[in-house]
């Protein structure tokens, strides 16, 4: 279907009171037609309507286009909610936010009541992560358990993703790695291991793997540093990293319940630190950083 043609299909379907220059046109789960952002570049200059697209795993799916409009688009990534975000979703003032931002800039120490109260909000989150419909259910119930259920249903739709997208064999590497990250982030050295998925395997055999789940935005390999000297990136080492989850919540939920109750009590040594660093990880990340060690 041509351009177009699409665009006479699409004015045929909408209601009559769509003006144009004042009507979006949202585009939801574009990896399953993905040649609609070949077709973008036309849509935009043909001026009528103003477009959103969003979808999953776009970083892996959208790899194979061959015409990607460039200038015609403005890529956004989304990531889980960061702390800050999680604590407005769970009524932290505007006052408050902006007491802290100063707090920190000037080097103050924050009142010790209200350290506290949103310490123990902390140690939520790590328990929590920021999935919105996590979040969402935390919000309404806060229930654990419900929270707990609702993480487990957006991995298992991770790994259903991985099987529509990919070979059988290509499923099995990318659920095996996923799997074992719990496992990594809870050693002393968390660097992670590949003896740990097979004892004879050699980094090149599942380095695309790796590449995915990044791609996909479900894991965040973090890589070390050969020598800490500017710039940080001229001594990264490729095949030597720490593999965190792409949400905190959703690492806490691999974990036996145990794990959930020592969070609560604000044990931070709890599995050797994990959640922290997952955390701090996941908060560099979606502000745009590229965590390294």
């Amino acid at each position: 279907m041509s351009a177009n043609e699409f665009l006479v299909k699409l004015k045929m379907i909408m209601p009559e009171d769509c003006k144009p220059q004042e009507t979006v046109v949202f585009f939801d789960e574009i990896q399953k037609c993905p040649e609609i952002v070949t077709k973008i570049k036309f849509l935009v200059e043909e001026g009528s309507f103003k477009y959103v697209m969003s979808g999953s795993l776009l970083g892996v799916e959208l790899k194979g286009i061959t015409s990607v409009p460039v200038g015609y688009l403005t890529v956004l990534r989304m990531y889980p909610m960061d702390f800050e975000e999680f604590m407005i979703a769970n009524s932290v003032s505007k006052t408050t936010l902006e007491m802290l931002k100063a707090k920190f800039e000037t080097c103050q120490p924050v009142d010790e009541f209200i350290h506290q109260k949103l310490l123990s909000l902390f140690f939520i989150y790590l328990i929590v992560g920021g999935m919105p419909d996590a979040v969402k259910i935390y919000i309404a119930t806060k229930d654990i358990r419900e929270v707990d259920k609702v993480q487990r249903d957006i991995v298992a739709l991770y790994k259903e993703d991985f099987s529509q997208h990919e070979s059988e064999d290509k499923k099995l590497k990318l659920i095996s790695i996923y799997d074992i990250i719990p496992a990594e982030l809870n050693k002393q050295n968390k660097k992670f291991v590949f003896t740990m998925l097979n004892k004879e395997l050699k980094f090149d055999r599942y380095e695309n793997s790796f590449l995915w789940l990044k791609d996909a935005g479900v894991a965040l390999p973090v890589y070390n540093v050969e020598a800490p000297v500017i710039p940080l990136k001229a001594s990264k080492s490729s095949n030597v990293f720490r593999l965190f989850s792409n949400d905190t919540g959703l690492l806490t939920s691999a974990y036996p319940a145990e794990t959930k109750l020592e969070l609560i009590n604000k044990n931070s040594e709890v599995n050797n630190g994990a959640h922290f660093e997952n955390a701090v990880a996941q908060q560099l990340t979606a502000n745009g950083l590229e965590p390294l060690f």
